[in-house]
């Protein structure tokens, strides 16, 4: 049984090719690369509510079944819950519009 040994002066990746992903598009000559302020604030204002609501739900469901922190727990769960939802309305209305 022999053993193989890896060449040191190979290199394990492949060779790299101008086709290996993607192709990225530029924006045309002229086209407004600003995001109006409207779109801006209903974005950050969205992922505000879901980082809020993702944390507040998964702490609260924590803290009551291995605290057993009922008032607390349950408290973050109803904010983390409430905050989810708001979100997703926003979503649902931002997508309309």
């Amino acid at each position: 049984m022999s053993s193989v040994e890896p060449d040191p002066n190979e290199t394990a990746e492949p060779e790299s090719s101008d086709d290996a992903g993607p192709e990225i598009m530029d924006l045309p000559d002229g086209a407004d690369r600003e995001v109006p302020d409207e779109l801006r604030r209903t974005f950050w204002k969205l992922v505000l509510l879901f980082n809020v609501g993702i944390f507040a739900l998964s702490l609260g469901v924590l803290l009551v079944v291995f605290e057993s922190r009922f008032l607390i727990g349950g408290g973050a769960v109803v904010v983390g819950a409430v905050a989810l939802v708001q979100g997703f309305r926003g979503y649902r209305v931002a997508r309309k519009e």
